[in-house]
């Protein structure tokens, strides 16, 4: 399947495989799926549990410096300790495996190659869900504008599950207190990397969203992004200066940490959060006003990436033109239509006429095949 530049609209009834390609498109970016928790939960569950499955996602990329191939493979292991030849087909987990140009690659080396914005109607979740889904939005624009972050990140969690488990050592009696000196230097530095980096992105995704969102909303209240640390209060793009900060917060709270089993603040326990005026998005907007100010850091986060990589990113609109109304729909387009190339999802035949999009710009997806609409 080929993709021409401008926007590409794909229709179809539900059910029937457009998200899975759009998911498929960002997975190419980020290596992960935006729904998913692990690999295992993208492969259908009775196919996993009865014998070894593969699947692999290929796609060529046009980008500034010339073209590249992307491949993400996901393939389950079979079980051979099982004595029955039913048991020996099961997998026992799902392996991830990256490929730039045919060369195996790390995930910091393969995320954000392409660069892509993803946004579905789930995404309102970012002003009115749990902290880990704004954690990982987070986390997911960072890692395709750095290579380093996701190095840090990958390393302040082998840190934290190694600290995790001395504390229950400790609360077990197995281990000494006085080993925690040496765990809570190495999960101080690096948490203080990633709150640092975190910071210094919110502070320009805040700027770019609240332009944004002004003009989605015709409203003169400034929409503004905060980062909602786990311990005190730790405004800093210094990395030293959050670490020095951190570091002196675990050790005040080491005995409700040994008590719990695990580490009670940091990077994977903050937060952040959105305010119009005075009032806090996530407890008191209606959903037509969560949605808005989700729609703009959606748009942020592609004109964040532009301007910092210099890459513009493909855009993935699945499904949420038919969540607007048709003014807000109008800006989406005007937003989105200045990027190289745009993917549009949607159910409703009438919405290709109504955005002015051409005929030979329309495919339609059935049954998870994909044909030129006619």
């Amino acid at each position: 399947m080929r993709l021409d530049p401008g926007t590409v609209l794909l229709q179809g009834p539900n059910g029937h495989g457009k998200s899975n390609l759009i998911e498929a498109i960002h997975m190419l970016s980020v290596a992960r799926s935006t729904r998913a928790s692990s690999e295992a939960e993208l492969i259908n569950t009775e196919a996993l549990a009865r014998f070894p499955v593969y699947a692999q996602i290929f796609g060529a990329v046009k980008l500034a410096g010339g073209q590249v191939r992307l491949q993400l493979d996901l393939g389950s292991n079979e079980n051979s300790s099982n004595s029955s030849r039913e048991q020996s087909l099961r997998p026992t987990r799902v392996q991830k495996t990256l490929q730039v140009n045919g060369v195996k690659r790390r995930p910091n080396d393969f995320v954000g190659v392409l660069k892509a914005v993803q946004f579905s109607p789930e995404d309102v979740e970012l002003s009115t869900g749990a902290p880990q889904v704004r954690r990982r939005f987070l986390d997911m624009l960072i890692s395709q504008l750095s290579h380093s972050y996701l190095a840090d990140w990958q390393e302040y969690n082998r840190v934290l599950r190694q600290r995790n488990h001395l504390l229950r050592a400790i609360r077990e009696g197995t281990s000494s207190q006085s080993e925690l000196e040496f765990w809570d230097i190495r999960f101080a530095v690096s948490a203080g990397r990633i709150v640092a980096e975190r910071l210094e992105t919110l502070d320009r995704l805040g700027r770019f969203a609240n332009e944004i969102h002004a003009h989605l909303s015709n409203s003169d209240s400034p929409l503004a992004l905060t980062y909602q640390p786990s311990s005190g209060a730790m405004a800093s793009t210094d990395p030293r200066e959050v670490a020095n900060k951190l570091l002196e917060d675990i050790r005040g709270s080491v005995s409700r940490e040994i008590a719990a089993g695990h580490t009670l603040i940091g990077p994977h326990r903050d937060d952040l959060s959105a305010s119009i005026g005075d009032m806090d998005v996530g407890g008191f907007a209606s959903r037509g006003q969560a949605r808005t100010v989700v729609l703009a850091l959606k748009l942020a986060e592609a004109r964040l990436i532009s301007e910092s990589t210099g890459d513009e990113p493909v855009i993935l609109l699945d499904d949420i033109m038919s969540e607007l109304d048709p003014s807000r729909q109008g800006h989406v387009i005007d937003f989105t239509s200045r990027y190289e190339q745009v993917v549009i999802t949607t159910a409703e035949p009438g919405l290709a006429d109504q955005l002015g999009i051409e005929k030979g710009r329309r495919l339609f997806v059935e049954s998870g095949k994909l044909a030129s609409a006619v």
